[in-house]
C-alpha cells in the first residue's frame, strides 16, 4: 500500500548543511529517501514510512553548505548565503527550484530549473534540467575537484546543465582567468573564453567535450 504525507510549506533559517564524498565516489546523501532509510523509519515508528512526501513550498534562507571528503583532514569548502526555494516538491515527480549562494574564496552561483523524481536507490543520481550562472568562482576551492588534479583559476559560466542520473550534459560559455590545468603549473596570463558542450558519464566519471 502506498502512503503519502503532505506539508503546505517548510522554512529553514540559517541551516548548516554538510555534503561528504567517500573514497568510492558516493555522497552522504546518496541513500536519502532510499530503501534503507525507509526501513529504519518503519522500525522506529512501527508503521510503514510514507513513500511520497510532498511539500507545497520549501525554503532555505541564509544557509551554509560545507563540501568535503569523508575521513579527510582537509578543511571542507564552504558556500555561504545559501538560499533555496522549491515548490510543489514530491519525491516521485519533477519539481521546480532555484538556488543562489556565494562560492568559496569569492564568486557567486545562481541555478534555476527542475529536478526529480528522486532516484530511490541513489539520490545523487536524481535527474535535473537547469540554467546555471557562475561568476568568478575559484575552481580549486569548490570542493568538487580533486586537489591533486592541479586545476585552478577563476571561472565564470553561463549555460545549461542537464542530467538523466547516469549521463550529464553542460552547454554554454565558459570564461576562465589565471587557469592552471596541472599541479604546480603557472597560471595562464590571458583570459580564456570557450563555447562548449560537455558530455559526462556519471557512472564511469568520464566525459568528452566539443569546444569552439
Amino acid at each position: 500500500m502506498t502512503s503519502c504525507a503532505g506539508l503546505a510549506a517548510s522554512l529553514m533559517e540559517q541551516p548548516q548543511i554538510t555534503l561528504l564524498r567517500a573514497a568510492n565516489g558516493t555522497w552522504n546523501y546518496s541513500s536519502l529517501g532510499g530503501p534503507s532509510s525507509k526501513k529504519t523509519e518503519e522500525r522506529k515508528s512501527g508503521q510503514a514510512a510514507p513513500t511520497n512526501l510532498s511539500v507545497g513550498k520549501l525554503r532555505v534562507n541564509d544557509g551554509v553548505l560545507s563540501v568535503g571528503r569523508a575521513n579527510s583532514k582537509a578543511k571542507p569548502r564552504v558556500y555561504d548565503k545559501l538560499n533555496i526555494t522549491v515548490t510543489d516538491f514530491s519525491a516521485t515527480s519533477q519539481f521546480p527550484f532555484t538556488l543562489t549562494a556565494n562560492t568559496p574564496s569569492g564568486g557567486t552561483v545562481d541555478i534555476s530549473g527542475k529536478a526529480g523524481p528522486i532516484n530511490p536507490t541513489d539520490a545523487a543520481k536524481t535527474p535535473f534540467d537547469t540554467k546555471v550562472k557562475i561568476n568568478n568562482a575559484n575552481l580549486a576551492a569548490t570542493g568538487f575537484l580533486d586537489p591533486a588534479s592541479g586545476i585552478g583559476g577563476l571561472a565564470s559560466l553561463d549555460g545549461t546543465l542537464t542530467s538523466d542520473g547516469s549521463k550529464a550534459k553542460a552547454v554554454g560559455t565558459f570564461t576562465g582567468a589565471k587557469l592552471t590545468l596541472a599541479p604546480k603549473a603557472t597560471p595562464a596570463p590571458e583570459t580564456v573564453v570557450i563555447k562548449h558542450a560537455v558530455d559526462v558519464d556519471l557512472d564511469n566519471e568520464s566525459g568528452n567535450s566539443d569546444t569552439g
